[in-house]
């Protein structure tokens, strides 16, 4: 399974992705290229880990835009599937609510070409 957890802060994201690395799958969280690099630099660097092989779990807010940055490079399927969780766990500041609705206005524009390609999503 290769599956990308995505949604904005405080939604549980590496919670739940620490689950799926107690089974033995490889994670990865894109918050380690939250280093300075611009939102273009860092969903590129994101968009390169979908071609990696093998099972994984990727998570994070960058995902969202790194899945739109890969379906316009690539023919196919970025993963199996995609885990988007949309509500936040309070307290979230101004900015993390922000960025919260950048991550469900990017969706709104992925999803349906997620569906296209047949990966499978699963809203919660």
């Amino acid at each position: 399974m290769r599956l990308v957890i995505l949604g904005g802060p405080r939604t549980g994201k590496t919670t739940l992705a620490r689950t799926f690395g107690t089974l033995g799958v490889p994670v990865v969280s894109t918050d380690i290229y939250d280093d300075g690099r611009s939102w273009s630099a860092q969903s590129e660097a994101v968009a390169a880990l979908f071609n990696a092989p093998g099972e994984w779990v990727i998570e994070g807010v960058t995902t969202v835009r790194a899945l739109r940055k890969w379906m316009r490079a690539h023919a196919g399927k970025p993963c199996d599937k995609v885990i988007y969780l949309v509500t936040p766990y309070p307290p979230i500041s101004k900015a993390q609510f922000t960025l919260l609705k950048g991550v469900a206005k990017v969706w709104v524009g992925v999803a349906p070409e997620l569906k296209r390609r047949g990966v499978e999503i699963e809203l919660r």
